[in-house]
C-alpha cells in the first residue's frame, strides 16, 4: 500500500490521479492531510511507499520521516514538494526520491520504477545462497550488495568493520566459485 501525506487536498488528489495513471490500484492509495495522523496510520498499516510533502503545518515532512523511522518504519519515502532547497536533506535522510511540484508524469514513473527495482531486491530469495555454502551473515551482506550498497554502508548497517565486510565479500566468491558479484547473483 502507498500513502500520500500532504496538507494540500489538491496536491493529494493530483498525485493520486497520476499514480492511478501510472498503473497503481486506486484502492491501494491512501491520503492523509495531517502529519501526526499520518504517523499513527503508518504505525498501524503496512505501507511500502510513502509520499511526503516537506512543508506542512505543525510537523514538516523531514520531521515526520525521522519520527516514523524511529518508530520502526523501514519502507521507502519519496518527497513530493514545491521546495527545491530540501533536496540535500532528503538525500541525507535516505529518501528514495525527491519530486518537485508540479510533479511531471515522466518523473513520477521514473521514481516508481526505482521503487519497484529496490523492492525487487528486498523480495529476492537470497536463502538460496545458503545452499551454495554461504553463512547467514554472508547472505545478509549479499542482499545489501544487491541493493547497491557499498562495503562501508553495509558495515554501518550491520555494525561490522569495512574490512570484515570486504573479507566476507571475497569469501562469498571463493565459496561459490564465482568470479564476480554479478556471477554470484546469477545463482539467485
Amino acid at each position: 500500500m502507498k500513502l500520500i501525506v500532504d496538507d494540500s487536498e489538491i496536491a493529494c488528489a493530483r498525485l493520486k490521479s497520476m499514480l492511478v495513471a501510472c498503473g497503481e490500484a486506486e484502492n491501494d492509495l491512501l491520503i492523509e492531510n495531517y502529519p501526526r495522523k499520518a504517523r499513527e496510520l503508518i504505525a498501524s498499516t503496512d505501507f511500502d511507499l510513502v509520499f511526503l510533502d516537506v512543508e506542512m503545518p505543525r510537523m514538516t515532512g523531514m520531521e515526520l520521516l525521522k519520527v516514523i523511522r524511529s518508530d520502526g518504519y523501514a519502507g521507502h519515502v519519496i518527497f513530493s514538494t514545491s521546495h527545491e532547497k530540501y533536496s540535500i536533506d532528503a538525500l541525507r535522510a535516505e529518501a528514495l526520491d525527491y519530486l518537485l511540484k508540479p510533479v511531471m508524469h515522466v518523473e513520477l514513473k521514473d521514481a516508481l520504477d526505482r521503487f519497484y527495482s529496490k523492492r525487487k531486491a528486498y523480495d529476492q530469495n537470497f536463502d538460496v545462497l545458503l545452499d551454495h555454502g554461504l553463512t547467514k551473515r554472508q547472505v545478509e551482506i549479499a542482499r545489501r550488495i544487491f541493493q547497491g550498497k557499498t562495503s562501508a554502508q553495509i558495515a554501518d548497517e550491520l555494525f561490522l568493520s569495512k574490512h570484515t565486510v570486504d573479507t566476507h565479500r571475497r569469501n562469498m566468491l571463493k565459496q561459490t566459485g564465482c568470479k564476480s558479484t554479478t556471477e554470484l547473483f546469477r545463482l539467485l
